[in-house]
């Protein structure tokens, strides 16, 4: 799984987005594009990713490992995915 840096600049969809099982928070990128966080928080807990990118705000870099998202998801326009138990780490505000 890659590592990347990404500077995300704004929320889409208006914050976390889906069902407690499967939740979601997408960042525009300075780029155009569009990283899904996912996280869950049902039957255990797994939103620490999430949490993260909640607590600093728009604008903000992350290294995080990311994966290509699901051939569904660029209906959406995701364009890269970090899945709940990815490493993510906020590295500038």
């Amino acid at each position: 799984m890659a590592s990347e840096y990404f500077k995300l600049v704004s929320f889409d969809q208006g914050g976390i987005k889906g069902e407690p099982n499967r939740r979601r928070l997408v960042c525009v990128t300075d780029s155009g594009g569009k990283l899904a966080i996912w996280g869950r928080e049902a039957p255990i807990r797994e939103m620490d990713n999430i949490d993260a990118v909640l607590k600093v705000g728009m604008p903000c870099t992350v290294e995080c490992e990311c994966d290509e998202p699901s051939e569904w998801a660029s209906d959406f326009g995701h364009t890269h995915w970090v899945r709940q138990d990815s490493a993510l780490k906020v590295v500038f505000r």
